[in-house]
């Protein structure tokens, strides 16, 4: 027994290191993919490598699996040495009933992981789906955004000319529908705040002061960006430098704070950052909501400001008759030519801004996903392993069966039945640990329950799909089998 279980060792560690090198080299070959991929969340990519810890870590899983599956098994010859041989010679034993059970006992939790991971997939997958969905209050086809900082110590004057030069340029461009500036881009950071508002000099009583936002932004921004008003007006030449203060607010701010009462004409100011109250302004416009500050949240507050009574801010927006990408390199020739030495950066159109707002969102379900297909793979594998063994452990069994009348249609549905029963068992040990693990997502989902009784559906039927499809092989081997074989060998 001794000198068998060495035996077994060594053939497990050939197994099992094969398997590790195998999964290293699949690991170097998409290191890079998962750098370029996770550089966009974090400035720590240079630390992700295969290094020692990663290679000892691979070689110890791989040596314990190996003994693992060498001492685990119990050996048959020091069991019941006739039976062992019975079975070898092609008598009829099938082998121990113990040993099968634990065999599926390994089948039913591969499909009970594949179960929990296709879950978590299929939740990250549909909050996706349902995040792109949204509306966002603005129109996102055909605007490019490109950011034009000034870091050259100029002036508001100064930087006025630039601006104003810069819209009449891009206007009168045969391209250009609409151009405009603002503090920032829709889904680009924003800064929200808590801060107090006075109405026409008195407090807006509240039970909490909610989230706001200011936005500087050229009277054509609400054209360009696709944000229509609702009353009012947009800004215009009359809120000129030396004119009173105005600013347009969004359609919830103006519900919150003036109660259903008209906003137009009425005074708001703010406390700032150094407990003083503002200048007051007067409302000119109201503006639709919308979620510029996030895709996965209500709109905020929001405060729009003239770029003509504040600093002048430095993104560009412009929307495109056609597509908006083929017009970048014009809008930098064109800030180029007014400001040779004006940085331009981050030129992006906003559904690619939409696709960087998402891109945490599209992490989790890709790799979620990619560990889902894997673990499906393994236990596809598993149950075509299992029944495979089964049908060479069971084919004197088949064969007298099919020598007394048996169709071989039975002995197929026999097989499959084994194979759904696996993954009906898997479904059920899975679901229950996926409904208990789904909690722990909740906080990366949107409009989407954790138990969510579709995607459970759908895992379902993919994973029954598959293990059927993976029994297939073995079951028709079965109807293959030859009665008059099995006779004479009887």
């Amino acid at each position: 027994p001794g000198r068998l279980r060495r035996l077994l060792l060594a053939e497990n560690l050939v197994l099992a290191c094969g398997g590790a090198v195998l999964g290293l080299a699949l690991a170097a070959g998409g290191l890079d993919l998962l750098v370029r991929y996770a550089s966009r969340f974090t400035n720590r990519t240079g630390e992700i490598a295969l290094d020692g810890w990663v290679l000892a870590f691979t070689l110890l899983i791989a040596v314990v699996a190996a003994l693992l599956f060498a001492w685990l098994p119990g050996l048959p010859f020091s069991q019941d040495l006739g039976n062992s041989l019975a079975a070898a010679s092609g008598g009829r034993a099938t082998g121990s009933w113990t040993r099968r059970r634990m065999q599926r006992l390994l089948v039913v939790g591969q499909l009970a992981i594949s179960v929990v991971l296709l879950f978590g997939a299929g939740l990250f997958l549909r909050s996706l789906l349902e995040l792109y969905a949204v509306d966002p209050g603005f129109d996102l086809e055909n605007v490019l955004s490109l950011e034009a900082p000034d870091y050259s110590g100029s002036d508001q004057a100064q930087r006025r000319a630039f601006t104003d030069s810069l819209l009449t340029d891009l206007g009168a461009h045969p391209e250009v529908r609409r151009a405009a500036v603002a503090s920032g881009a829709p889904l680009t950071r924003s800064f929200p705040t808590r801060r107090e508002f006075e109405v026409d000099g008195r407090a807006v009583e509240s039970a909490e002061i909610p989230v706001s936002v200011f936005r500087v932004v050229s009277g054509a921004y609400f054209e360009t960006v696709g944000t229509p008003l609702v009353a009012g007006r947009t800004f215009d030449t009359r809120d000129h430098a030396e004119a009173p203060n105005v600013a347009v607010l969004s359609r919830s701010m103006a519900d919150h704070y003036f109660r259903g009462l008209d906003p137009l004409g009425r005074s708001l100011r703010w406390k700032q950052g150094n407990d003083q109250w503002s200048d007051p302004v007067t409302v000119v416009g109201v503006a639709a909501d919308s979620k510029a500050e996030g895709l996965e949240q209500g709109p905020v507050h929001t405060v729009y400001l003239p770029d003509s009574q504040r600093f002048p801010p430095s993104t560009v927006l412009v929307r495109a008759r056609d597509e908006a990408g083929r017009l970048a390199p014009q809008v930098v020739e064109k800030i180029r030519s007014l400001d040779p030495n004006r940085p331009v950066d981050h030129i992006l159109t906003l559904e690619e801004l939409r696709a960087e707002h998402l891109a945490p969102q599209r992490l989790n379900a890709l790799l979620f996903s990619l560990f889902a297909l894997l673990a499906l793979l393994v236990a596809a594998v598993g149950v075509f392993g299992v029944l495979g063994f089964s049908v060479t452990q069971r084919t004197h069994e088949i064969g007298i069966r099919l020598a007394v009348g048996a169709e071989p249609r039975g002995v197929l549905g026999m097989v499959l039945r084994e194979g759904v029963v696996l993954t009906l068992l898997g479904l059920l040990a899975g679901g229950a640990a996926a409904l208990l693990l789904s909690r722990f997502l909740e906080s990366f989902l949107f409009e989407v329950e954790p138990a969510d009784p579709l995607t459970f559906l759908m895992v379902g039927a993919i994973l029954l799909a598959i293990a059927v499809l993976a029994a297939l092989g073995p079951a028709r081997r079965a109807t293959s089998v030859d009665p008059m074989r099995t006779l004479r060998s009887e």
